[in-house]
Protein backbone atom coordinates (compact mmCIF):
# COMPACT_ATOMS: atom_id res chain seq x y z
CA UNK A 1 0.00 0.00 0.00
CA UNK A 2 1.30 3.34 -1.11
CA UNK A 3 2.25 5.37 2.36
CA UNK A 4 2.92 9.10 2.70
CA UNK A 5 6.47 9.18 4.02
CA UNK A 6 8.03 12.45 5.59
CA UNK A 7 11.43 11.87 6.52
CA UNK A 8 14.03 14.66 7.28
CA UNK A 9 17.76 14.66 6.31
CA UNK A 10 16.92 12.85 3.52
CA UNK A 11 18.99 14.36 0.64
CA UNK A 12 22.08 12.29 1.71
CA UNK A 13 23.37 8.88 3.65
CA UNK A 14 20.70 6.52 5.24
CA UNK A 15 18.04 9.39 4.60
CA UNK A 16 18.76 9.02 1.04
CA UNK A 17 19.12 5.46 0.71
CA UNK A 18 16.03 5.42 2.06
CA UNK A 19 14.07 7.57 0.15
CA UNK A 20 14.92 5.61 -2.92
CA UNK A 21 14.49 2.27 -1.32
CA UNK A 22 10.63 3.77 -0.25
CA UNK A 23 10.21 5.34 -3.97
CA UNK A 24 11.13 2.02 -5.52
CA UNK A 25 8.18 0.69 -3.59
CA UNK A 26 5.98 3.04 -4.53
CA UNK A 27 5.40 4.78 -1.27
CA UNK A 28 5.60 8.80 -1.69
CA UNK A 29 8.29 10.08 0.06
CA UNK A 30 8.51 13.64 1.05
CA UNK A 31 11.94 15.09 2.16
CA UNK A 32 12.91 17.46 4.63
CA UNK A 33 16.60 18.98 4.52
CA UNK A 34 18.27 22.45 4.98
CA UNK A 35 20.13 21.37 1.38
CA UNK A 36 17.56 22.33 -1.74
CA UNK A 37 19.75 19.42 -3.46
CA UNK A 38 17.25 16.64 -3.42
CA UNK A 39 14.83 17.76 -1.04
CA UNK A 40 10.77 18.31 -1.76
CA UNK A 41 10.81 21.31 1.28
CA UNK A 42 14.23 23.18 2.61
CA UNK A 43 13.79 22.80 5.85
CA UNK A 44 16.09 23.49 9.08
CA UNK A 45 14.84 20.98 11.67
CA UNK A 46 16.18 24.24 14.74
CA UNK A 47 13.32 26.92 12.51
CA UNK A 48 10.29 26.65 14.79
CA UNK A 49 8.91 28.02 11.55
CA UNK A 50 10.44 26.46 8.81
CA UNK A 51 9.14 23.06 10.49
CA UNK A 52 5.63 24.42 11.04
CA UNK A 53 5.23 25.53 7.54
CA UNK A 54 6.82 22.98 5.44
CA UNK A 55 4.11 20.39 7.63
CA UNK A 56 0.97 22.47 6.94
CA UNK A 57 2.32 22.47 3.48
CA UNK A 58 2.25 18.49 3.60
CA UNK A 59 -0.80 18.44 5.41
CA UNK A 60 -2.53 20.37 2.89
CA UNK A 61 -1.26 18.98 -0.44
CA UNK A 62 -1.53 14.86 1.07
CA UNK A 63 -4.20 15.32 3.74
CA UNK A 64 -2.62 12.65 5.84
CA UNK A 65 1.09 11.36 7.23
CA UNK A 66 1.51 7.62 7.22
CA UNK A 67 5.07 7.59 8.33
CA UNK A 68 7.84 10.43 9.58
CA UNK A 69 10.94 8.84 10.07
CA UNK A 70 13.04 11.71 12.52
CA UNK A 71 16.73 11.12 10.29
CA UNK A 72 18.23 14.30 10.92
CA UNK A 73 21.10 14.66 12.77
CA UNK A 74 24.88 15.53 13.23
CA UNK A 75 27.57 14.34 15.74
CA UNK A 76 29.76 16.82 18.00
CA UNK A 77 33.71 15.55 19.37
CA UNK A 78 35.03 17.06 22.02
CA UNK A 79 36.14 17.29 25.68
CA UNK A 80 33.00 17.84 27.66
CA UNK A 81 34.78 20.32 29.87
CA UNK A 82 35.82 22.79 26.80
CA UNK A 83 32.85 22.73 24.37
CA UNK A 84 31.65 26.14 24.36
CA UNK A 85 28.31 26.01 25.19
CA UNK A 86 27.12 27.37 21.90
CA UNK A 87 27.94 24.17 20.13
CA UNK A 88 26.09 21.99 23.19
CA UNK A 89 22.78 23.87 22.58
CA UNK A 90 22.97 23.32 18.72
CA UNK A 91 23.72 19.56 18.93
CA UNK A 92 20.74 19.17 21.09
CA UNK A 93 18.76 21.84 18.64
CA UNK A 94 19.16 19.43 16.07
CA UNK A 95 19.68 16.05 17.59
CA UNK A 96 16.76 16.23 20.33
CA UNK A 97 14.36 19.52 19.61
CA UNK A 98 14.87 19.22 16.19
CA UNK A 99 13.09 15.97 16.72
CA UNK A 100 10.45 16.84 18.77
CA UNK A 101 9.38 20.10 16.72
CA UNK A 102 8.67 17.66 13.54
CA UNK A 103 6.92 15.16 15.59
CA UNK A 104 4.95 18.25 17.30
CA UNK A 105 4.51 19.54 13.97
CA UNK A 106 3.37 15.53 11.75
CA UNK A 107 1.18 14.23 14.29
CA UNK A 108 -1.95 16.71 13.56
CA UNK A 109 -1.77 15.12 10.08
CA UNK A 110 -1.25 11.36 11.49
CA UNK A 111 -4.11 9.25 12.31
CA UNK A 112 -4.45 5.93 13.46
CA UNK A 113 -2.01 2.80 11.90
CA UNK A 114 1.13 6.24 11.04
CA UNK A 115 4.25 5.42 12.66
CA UNK A 116 7.21 7.72 13.75
CA UNK A 117 10.89 6.09 13.39
CA UNK A 118 13.45 8.20 15.07
CA UNK A 119 16.95 7.64 14.57
CA UNK A 120 19.21 7.34 17.58
CA UNK A 121 22.69 5.70 17.64
CA UNK A 122 24.45 2.22 19.35
CA UNK A 123 25.92 5.44 20.87
CA UNK A 124 23.07 5.47 22.93
CA UNK A 125 24.01 2.76 25.17
CA UNK A 126 27.65 2.40 24.77
CA UNK A 127 28.73 5.70 25.14
CA UNK A 128 32.34 7.11 24.13
CA UNK A 129 34.45 9.54 25.36
CA UNK A 130 34.67 12.69 23.81
CA UNK A 131 31.66 11.59 22.48
CA UNK A 132 29.93 12.80 25.22
CA UNK A 133 27.05 15.52 23.45
CA UNK A 134 26.26 13.27 20.62
CA UNK A 135 25.45 10.45 23.12
CA UNK A 136 23.53 12.04 25.48
CA UNK A 137 21.32 13.74 22.56
CA UNK A 138 21.02 10.05 20.95
CA UNK A 139 19.78 8.55 24.34
CA UNK A 140 17.67 11.95 24.61
CA UNK A 141 15.61 10.47 21.58
CA UNK A 142 15.88 6.60 22.42
CA UNK A 143 14.39 8.00 26.19
CA UNK A 144 11.90 10.20 24.10
CA UNK A 145 10.64 7.40 22.17
CA UNK A 146 9.63 4.90 24.71
CA UNK A 147 8.14 7.15 26.41
CA UNK A 148 6.03 8.61 23.35
CA UNK A 149 5.22 4.97 22.10
CA UNK A 150 3.54 4.67 25.29
CA UNK A 151 1.89 8.22 25.57
CA UNK A 152 0.37 7.18 21.72
CA UNK A 153 -0.81 3.51 22.22
CA UNK A 154 -4.35 4.63 22.40
CA UNK A 155 -4.62 6.66 19.51
CA UNK A 156 -3.21 3.67 17.46
CA UNK A 157 0.19 5.63 16.49
CA UNK A 158 3.25 3.68 16.56
CA UNK A 159 6.61 5.03 18.07
CA UNK A 160 9.64 3.04 16.88
CA UNK A 161 13.51 3.91 17.52
CA UNK A 162 16.47 2.65 15.34
CA UNK A 163 20.03 2.39 16.80
CA UNK A 164 22.53 1.85 13.86
CA UNK A 165 26.24 1.09 14.64
CA UNK A 166 28.76 3.17 12.77
CA UNK A 167 28.04 3.51 9.38
CA UNK A 168 30.17 4.56 6.15
CA UNK A 169 28.83 7.69 5.17
CA UNK A 170 29.67 11.95 5.22
CA UNK A 171 28.53 11.73 8.84
CA UNK A 172 32.05 11.49 10.21
CA UNK A 173 33.42 13.99 7.47
CA UNK A 174 30.81 16.44 8.57
CA UNK A 175 30.90 16.29 12.50
CA UNK A 176 32.05 18.95 14.69
CA UNK A 177 35.18 18.35 16.02
CA UNK A 178 36.24 20.45 19.34
CA UNK A 179 39.94 19.80 19.61
CA UNK A 180 40.77 21.85 22.94
CA UNK A 181 42.54 19.88 25.28
CA UNK A 182 44.68 20.81 28.79
CA UNK A 183 46.89 19.36 31.41
CA UNK A 184 43.68 16.99 32.41
CA UNK A 185 43.23 15.46 29.25
CA UNK A 186 46.76 15.45 27.07
CA UNK A 187 46.68 14.15 23.75
CA UNK A 188 44.17 11.36 24.88
CA UNK A 189 41.28 13.36 22.85
CA UNK A 190 43.16 13.31 19.81
CA UNK A 191 44.19 9.87 19.60
CA UNK A 192 40.87 8.56 20.24
CA UNK A 193 39.65 10.98 17.26
CA UNK A 194 42.76 9.32 15.06
CA UNK A 195 41.63 6.06 15.96
CA UNK A 196 37.86 6.49 15.02
CA UNK A 197 38.46 8.59 11.91
CA UNK A 198 41.16 6.93 9.67
CA UNK A 199 40.51 5.50 6.37
CA UNK A 200 40.78 1.95 7.82
CA UNK A 201 38.38 2.66 10.42
CA UNK A 202 36.14 3.97 7.96
CA UNK A 203 35.81 1.27 5.44
CA UNK A 204 34.99 -1.06 8.20
CA UNK A 205 31.85 1.06 8.73
CA UNK A 206 28.67 -0.80 7.72
CA UNK A 207 27.31 0.81 4.35
CA UNK A 208 24.34 3.29 4.81
CA UNK A 209 22.35 1.18 2.67
CA UNK A 210 21.69 -1.92 5.49
CA UNK A 211 20.31 0.75 7.69
CA UNK A 212 18.09 1.71 5.23
CA UNK A 213 17.13 -1.38 4.33
CA UNK A 214 15.73 -2.30 7.88
CA UNK A 215 14.31 0.90 7.84
CA UNK A 216 11.72 0.46 4.80
CA UNK A 217 11.10 -3.42 6.63
CA UNK A 218 10.15 -1.33 9.55
CA UNK A 219 8.27 1.24 7.51
CA UNK A 220 6.46 -1.72 6.03
CA UNK A 221 5.85 -4.02 9.03
CA UNK A 222 2.30 -4.26 10.53
CA UNK A 223 3.69 -4.34 14.20
CA UNK A 224 6.55 -3.09 15.72
CA UNK A 225 9.56 -3.57 18.11
CA UNK A 226 10.07 -0.53 20.55
CA UNK A 227 13.60 -0.37 19.75
CA UNK A 228 15.57 -2.23 16.57
CA UNK A 229 19.39 -2.30 16.77
CA UNK A 230 21.14 -2.09 13.00
CA UNK A 231 24.71 -3.46 12.93
CA UNK A 232 25.22 -7.26 14.73
CA UNK A 233 28.47 -5.88 16.44
CA UNK A 234 26.18 -3.64 18.33
CA UNK A 235 24.05 -5.92 18.86
CA UNK A 236 26.40 -8.56 20.98
CA UNK A 237 27.54 -5.31 22.55
CA UNK A 238 23.75 -4.35 23.36
CA UNK A 239 23.32 -7.61 24.61
CA UNK A 240 26.29 -8.04 26.74
CA UNK A 241 25.90 -4.47 28.66
CA UNK A 242 23.08 -5.92 30.25
CA UNK A 243 25.36 -8.33 32.24
CA UNK A 244 28.01 -5.82 33.01
CA UNK A 245 28.35 -3.29 36.55
CA UNK A 246 26.83 0.26 35.42
CA UNK A 247 30.64 1.33 36.68
CA UNK A 248 31.68 -0.12 33.44
CA UNK A 249 32.06 2.41 30.29
CA UNK A 250 34.01 2.08 26.57
CA UNK A 251 37.09 3.53 26.54
CA UNK A 252 38.74 5.04 23.10
CA UNK A 253 39.80 1.58 21.95
CA UNK A 254 36.40 0.48 22.03
CA UNK A 255 36.60 -1.69 24.66
CA UNK A 256 34.61 -2.38 27.81
CA UNK A 257 36.22 -1.64 31.47
CA UNK A 258 35.95 -0.63 34.95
Amino acid sequence: MNKIVVITGGSSGIGLDTTKLLREQGHTVIVLDRSSNGSDYQVDVTSDEQVKNAFIEIGKKYGKIDVLINNAGYGLNGVLELIPMEQVISQYNVNVFGVVRCIQNALPYMQKGARIINIGSSMAFLPMPYRSMYASSKSAVVAMSYSLRNELKGAGIDVVVVNPANIRTNFTKNKQVVADTNERYGDRPAKAQQRFDNAKAEAKRMPSIKVAKALCKIVNRKHTKPMYIVGANMKLAHFAMRFVSTKCAVDIEGKVCN
